[in-house]
């Protein structure tokens, strides 16, 4: 059981980070932080943002010690590259939470070469609240789930630096992560 694993580990970790598939989905999972805060750790949940009723259920419980969430895609673009026409307004109503909230977050966005470019991480970073990390993260190939993206390459090192480069003015709090995302 994984609680007992957690109990094994007290004073040897200091937290748990929840990620998925996508965990805001599970009816279960206040009650599952509650316990895994009761041994001591804290709680990172990484999020695409779709459940903003548990999400903020979460938050006002005060369950969570961290947020990672992913943005996608900006606005205009966000049905194409998420296959899911209800997913913005699922995302927007998400960033508003976290951006109300004073729980430490970060929004992400992992930069695929062939989906998206310069023009679209400026408009995301239309979406997203003063004062909130950024992180753009590098396509890995391998951790994709979509198999005609298994053949796309990553940016490199180079490449990432210049995107990064031309739009930290709209983002004082960027961060860029080679390691990538799904």
């Amino acid at each position: 059981m994984f609680l007992d694993f957690l109990l094994h580990r007290t004073g040897k970790l200091d937290g748990v980070c929840i990620t998925g598939g996508e965990p805001t989905l599970q009816k279960d999972l206040p009650a599952f932080i509650r316990q895994i805060r009761e041994l001591g750790y804290k709680v990172k949940l990484d999020t695409n943002g779709s459940n903003p009723d548990m999400l903020a259920h979460l938050l006002d419980d005060g369950l969570l010690d961290y947020v990672a969430m992913d943005v996608k895609a900006p606005p205009a673009r966000y049905q194409e590259i998420a296959h899911n026409p209800a997913a913005l307004a699922a995302v927007e109503l998400s960033i508003g939470i976290l951006g109300t909230h004073e729980v430490r977050h970060e929004f992400r966005t992992t930069i695929v070469p062939s989906l998206l470019e310069e023009t679209d991480v400026v408009a995301i970073g239309s979406m997203l609240p003063d004062g909130s990390s950024y992180v753009i993260q590098n396509f890995v190939p391998s951790k994709a789930i979509d198999a005609h993206l298994l053949s796309i390459h990553g940016f490199s090192s180079s490449e990432l630096a210049r995107l990064a480069e031309a739009v930290a003015g709209w983002y004082p709090l960027l961060r860029v992560s080679t390691r990538g995302g799904p």
